[in-house]
């Protein structure tokens, strides 16, 4: 660690560099550090800044302009002898290599602070290594600008809300990632960004099997996705992938029960998985905070585009004796903050408790997430995985259903509730699964099923406005 003479000549050394060198001062304000993490001397972060005004207003911060703005801003004597003794009489840099080494020092303060802190409330294991850990990603995220604080003016915000939406009306950008499932994308618009989703379900409904379906939408659309699992190891989910890219039962691959030609059609779906831009982390404990320093780290390595967790109730919460439910809460709460700040869109998956079995459909309704209801009120979106033929039963209007190889089976068909959509409509999409390779697909009506998309749209927005939000869309 650098002490008091060293920190302070260095930081000096930054604040001379950038009245003389032109492109290191360009290059020092587009990585935009955090002053409180790159400069400790009260001096200089006010030094700094008005360079910074200065820059704007001038287009370059010469030293007697900046010295003039901070006479004009009236600023204390000793910010200007400062000025004088310090930065004005040290020689300059150009080294970036110094910023670097400012704020790595910086971090081993945060560092050494958050293990006082950990000392004093006697945090210790596994909590202690992921509460430091997710300290320095902070800083490192924050550094390197995978996000950044909103400091434009309204203004400033309408003008790029229009280019948003004219990039949008285009194709170039939107604030959702569309799933894949065309007419849930016309319900739900897609998976919205900086926000949580919630897809949950009964046990046997085919959530992950369906996160998966997600995961390989998106992989085909050059999105990268992150897939933290709780319950399944990667080897698990890999053989869901290769079953669903080779057509072949995960049973036969999982026992080794295959021909020659199944074997041969494995492989290629190896080499199509080899080529998918994805990521998943199986870990055995999974915290909270382990689950955002992991996805910080994502963030910062691999520009991630999308998370998901599988799921939400097996996360590990601190030893307390007030209500489970309650734990579940800030868990959901701290997601949902932690999506805004990154601007990630968050996927969750959760088991839904056993009332809805008790009904005589079956259906689920959102009363039924389990343990908390702060999962709906924290979700932008929820949606509910429901299969009739589950539980024995035939499902509404079946023959009304083709999927491209002819009629759909009743064991086939499934059906995603649309329980709470922000900025869309709720009601149900009715999708072929194929449980047996983990698959799931679109369904058209009969009367649509091969014309064009126009048509599909049209056919969603009657049921919709007939029919209401409680029949298939």
């Amino acid at each position: 660690m650098l002490n008091d003479k060293e920190r302070n000549y260095l930081e000096n050394q930054i604040i001379a560099g950038l009245f003389l060198y032109e492109h290191f001062f360009l290059k020092v304000y587009d990585f935009n550090p955090n002053a409180d993490d790159l400069f400790i001397n009260s001096a200089n972060r006010e030094i700094y800044f008005t360079a910074i005004e200065y820059f704007i207003e001038k287009g370059y911060p010469t030293a007697p302009g900046v010295f003039s703005q901070l006479i004009l801003k009236n600023v204390g004597e000793d910010i200007k002898k400062h000025f004088i003794s310090g930065p004005s009489a040290c020689e300059a840099t150009r080294d970036f290599n110094i910023i670097l080494k400012l704020i790595e020092d910086s971090i081993e303060n945060k560092s050494r602070k958050v293990i006082e802190v950990a000392d004093k409330t006697r945090i210790t294991g596994l909590s202690f290594a992921t509460t430091i850990r997710e300290e320095i990603d902070k800083v490192l995220l924050d550094k390197f600008e995978c996000y950044r604080k909103d400091n434009r003016t309204n203004e400033q915000k309408v003008f790029e809300l229009l280019n948003s939406i004219q990039r949008t009306r285009e194709g170039n950008d939107s604030d959702y990632i569309q799933t894949g499932f065309t007419k849930l994308d016309s319900a739900i618009i897609g998976i919205p960004k900086s926000h949580l989703t919630t897809i949950a379900s009964r046990p046997g409904m085919g959530k992950t099997s369906f996160m998966l379906q997600l995961k390989r939408n998106l992989v085909q659309r050059g999105y990268k996705p992150l897939i933290i699992s709780l319950e399944m190891t990667s080897d698990q989910l890999l053989v869901k992938d290769l079953s669903a890219y080779s057509g072949i039962d995960s049973r036969k691959i999982e026992s080794g029960n295959i021909n020659d030609d199944e074997n041969l059609k494995i492989t290629e779906a190896a080499k199509l998985i080899y080529d998918d831009n994805y990521f998943i982390e199986d870990d055995g404990t999974w915290t909270i905070e382990k689950i955002k320093a992991t996805i910080r780290r994502y963030l910062i390595k691999q520009k991630i585009d999308i998370v998901f967790v599988d799921y939400l109730t097996l996360i590990r919460t601190p030893s307390r004796k007030d209500r489970y439910d309650l734990a579940v809460g800030e868990m959901t709460n701290s997601l949902r903050e932690f999506a805004k700040e990154t601007k990630l869109p968050i996927v969750i998956l959760s088991q839904l408790n056993r009332d809805c079995e008790k009904r005589f459909d079956k259906k689920p309704q959102l009363a039924d997430l389990r343990e908390s209801g702060s999962i709906e009120q924290d979700s932008k979106t929820v949606l509910f995985l429901y299969r009739p033929g589950y539980y024995g039963i035939t499902a509404d209007k079946l023959s009304d259903y083709s999927c491209e190889d002819g009629p759909i089976r009743n064991e086939e068909y499934a059906e995603i509730i649309i329980s709470k959509c922000r900025n869309g409509r709720t009601g149900i999409v009715p999708l072929r699964y194929r449980q047996e390779i983990h698959l799931f697909e679109n369904l058209s009506h009969y009367s649509e099923h091969g014309n064009s998309s126009q048509q599909n749209s049209r056919t969603i927005k009657s049921y919709y406005e007939t029919e209401g939000d409680d029949n298939p869309i």
